[in-house]
């Protein structure tokens, strides 16, 4: 089972970076950021793994540069992501628009390259966060400043500590001791700890002794990702969803032999330039070029994206994923799908969506709920019928509920034309008012399929769900004959006036109980004891509202059927996947 570490605001290795140690951290390295640009990188993939409520980040994204501003900044244009443990942190984070990628750092594992890694773990395990860090980076090569406690380097005791300071003994690297900078003026929280900044740099693998194309001895260098996920793949057999591991062991070795195919050709093209470079016709001329997806090679990671983005299509295409997901899940997908190439393709990551996706049904499903009702309560009182029951709430004088019958304007089904019709021997208008009128079925089906839908999720264990096909059959079928009134379909009867009002009533009167019930749950109009305790067990102040909305008689009887009643999060899942 995975042990998960969590540092919250609350907890005491929680230290924001204050700016103005920021300042004095790029000012201090500002050699060491100027590589990106005497290497002609005018665009860097930064991690921050550690990244809090956003201030390195947020600092990154300000101090980076434009195509017209580039040589004013100290860094180039920063492509940023981020991983964060907390989840408040992260909905602050991706609310400021940055890309969350990951939880925990020291169980991240990607393919992206990332140019620098500017990180602020937390203290206490700055060293295996370093490390990780290290290890990331010495995949393809890239740069690493670190914010640490100067203890960690100074007192070598753990074996992670020996390790990293075997790394600085390998690697160019420069380290500057701070005093006490998380005491500074502008500090959230107050340390007099002193502080070591770490900048490592790790060459690029690629070499020409890489390339077997020059010395026919090696193969092809690839790495292997930790994608062992027992949890994630328990949950996926669980949810009947295990051929998705299949799908990730396939983008896995998808990845590494694409991979492997880059560095083989950055391998071969170091060396071709190396050992031929005195022999040019032009200094435009490149004797090698490689196209993937039929457009000029960029960079690593936008092969990695390219590949995530056809292994996010194919899940978001299968019909085995999406008949999980409601239609309107699934248009959503498909529109964030260029969102979906920043994230690995991992069984951790599926499930992560899945959960969100269910999220955001539940609240959906509970939004639309609330505005149909409110659709009907709106005209409380229109064309002289009472559509709601005024009752007095808890803590409030204005709670209502629907009545049975209600009357809602409803102008569409009726078409107003001028044409002329053969009357009596002579052509003229075909009614007293001059108007012929006509039933369109196609404003209705539209309407009371809405409404249909919505109450289909309050159907399940009161009454049947309403079928749409039948619906748009019976309002066809009616309306070419001519008929508006008394339409009876399964959770309402309906009757169209030309005057432009629609006449519903209620078949069921549980449906219509259990729809007022989820309203007032949801406004907070019933006591919040409501569905807890026997009313019996109930106070006078409580009894009083149960007494005002329904009798004790209604509120017993739904308590002795709860199930039949009350919305549950994987109930309004059950019904979406039916009513999608």
């Amino acid at each position: 089972m995975k042990t998960v570490t969590t540092y919250t605001e609350n907890d005491n290795q929680f230290y924001p970076t204050p700016a103005s140690f920021l300042d004095k951290i790029f000012a201090d390295f500002m050699p060491q950021m100027k590589v990106f640009e005497q290497e002609d990188k005018y665009d860097i993939q930064v991690l921050e793994p550690s990244a809090g409520k956003g201030d390195i980040v947020k600092y990154i994204k300000k101090h980076s540069g434009n195509d017209s501003i580039y040589s004013y900044t100290r860094l180039p244009r920063c492509h940023i992501e981020c991983v964060e443990i907390d989840k408040t942190l992260q909905a602050t984070l991706k609310g400021e628009d940055f890309i969350v990628v990951h939880d925990d750092f020291l169980t991240f594992e990607t393919y992206t390259k990332y140019d620098l890694i500017f990180m602020n773990p937390p203290f206490a395990e700055a060293d295996k966060h370093l490390l990780k860090a290290i290890r990331l980076q010495e995949r393809y090569g890239g740069r690493i400043l670190c914010i640490m406690n100067a203890a960690t380097l100074e007192k070598l005791n753990t074996p992670t500590r020996k390790e990293i300071s075997s790394c600085l003994n390998k690697y160019k690297n420069v380290i500057k001791i701070y005093d006490a900078p998380f005491a500074a003026y502008d500090s959230e929280r107050v340390t007099d700890v002193d502080v070591a900044v770490v900048w490592i740099d790790i060459p690029t693998p690629f070499n020409s002794s890489a390339s077997a194309i020059f010395e026919k001895l090696d193969k092809a260098e690839t790495f292997t990702l930790n994608t062992d996920e027992p949890t994630e793949q328990h949950e996926l057999i669980k949810l009947g969803l295990d051929w998705i591991s299949a799908y990730v062991k396939q983008y896995n070795e998808h990845i590494q032999s694409a991979i492997a195919f880059v560095k083989e050709y950055e391998a071969f093209r170091i060396a071709y330039k190396a050992r031929f470079d005195n022999i040019k016709s032009s200094e435009y001329d490149r004797p090698f070029t490689l196209k993937v997806y039929g457009k000029d090679f960029e960079s690593i990671n936008t092969l990695i994206e390219r590949i995530r983005y056809d292994y996010w299509y194919a899940l978001f295409s299968n019909p085995k994923f999406t008949a999980k997901l409601t239609y309107r899940m699934q248009q959503d997908l498909q529109g964030r799908l260029d969102t979906f190439k920043h994230y690995d393709f991992t069984e951790h990551n599926i499930l992560v969506l899945m959960q969100e996706n269910a999220n955001a049904t539940i609240r959906g499903v509970k939004e639309a709920i609330i505005g149909l009702f409110d659709k009907f309560t709106k005209y409380a009182q229109y064309d002289g019928c009472d559509n709601v029951h005024y009752y007095n709430g808890w803590k409030t004088n204005s709670a209502h509920k629907l009545n049975k019958k209600i009357i809602i304007p409803f102008y569409n089904p009726w078409r107003r034309t001028t044409r002329y019709k053969f009357h009596e021997g002579c052509y003229g208008y075909c009614t007293t008012d001059g108007y012929e009128y006509k039933l369109d079925e196609h404003e209705a089906i539209r309407e009371l399929s809405e409404l249909a839908k919505t109450l289909n999720y309050l159907a399940g264990g009161v009454c049947e769900m309403q079928n749409m096909e039948d619906l748009q059959h019976i309002i066809k079928t009616n309306f070419d004959a001519g008929n508006a009134k008394n339409i009876q379909f399964k959770h309402f009867t309906v009757t169209f006036y030309k005057k432009g009002t629609c006449h519903l009533t209620f078949n069921n009167n549980e449906l219509l109980e259990k729809f007022n019930l989820f309203a007032s749950q949801e406004k907070g109009w019933l006591p919040p004891c409501y569905g807890k305790k026997h009313y019996a067990e109930m106070d006078k102040a409580e009894q009083k509202v149960v007494d005002e909305f329904q009798g004790a008689a209604v509120y017993e009887k739904i308590m002795s059927e709860p199930g039949k009643y009350f919305l549950t999060s994987s109930s309004v899942l059950a019904l979406a996947e039916t009513n999608a």
